[in-house]
């Protein structure tokens, strides 16, 4: 009788391909978390600009009815200013973003169920960022 004691040369080509495909999918899922991670540790530069500005400009366009925008100022109605000079916007004459390479604001008009609404929209950029955001102007 024959032992029947190890592994086949069928059965050894079929482990190596299971193991290179599970390996392969860890590789690519580790190179994905990586990449995430990093992304995450980036935000902490600007995120917090971001915020702050986002915080104040809230809290004005709640409060104001109408703006005057241009490329790099806006105006509210009741005189609060922003506007974007030498890598900073400035609230009034206080800063309350830096580390921005680039912003710009626009005015849009939009008519939901019969309601005229004023958005501002803000786009800002940095070497480590790119973001859009929309303020809509109190509207009653």
């Amino acid at each position: 009788m024959k032992s029947e004691k190890g592994i086949t040369l069928t059965s050894l080509v079929v482990y190596i391909i299971v193991a290179t495909i599970v390996i392969g999918t860890m590789a690519i899922m580790s190179s994905s978390f990586i990449k995430n991670i990093k992304e995450i540790h980036n935000q902490q530069n600007y995120a917090p600009e971001l915020n702050q500005f986002a915080m104040f400009f809230l809290q004005d366009a709640k409060n104001n009815q109408t703006a005057t925008v241009t490329e790099n100022t806006v105006t509210f109605a009741d005189k609060t200013t922003y506007r974007y000079e030498k890598n900073q916007i400035y609230r009034n004459d206080s800063v309350v973003a830096s580390k921005v390479d680039s912003a710009s604001f626009t005015l849009k008009n939009k008519t939901i169920h019969n309601t005229e609404k004023y958005i501002i929209e803000v786009k800002f950029q940095s070497e480590e960022f790119n973001q859009t955001m929309h303020f809509v102007l109190r509207y009653w």
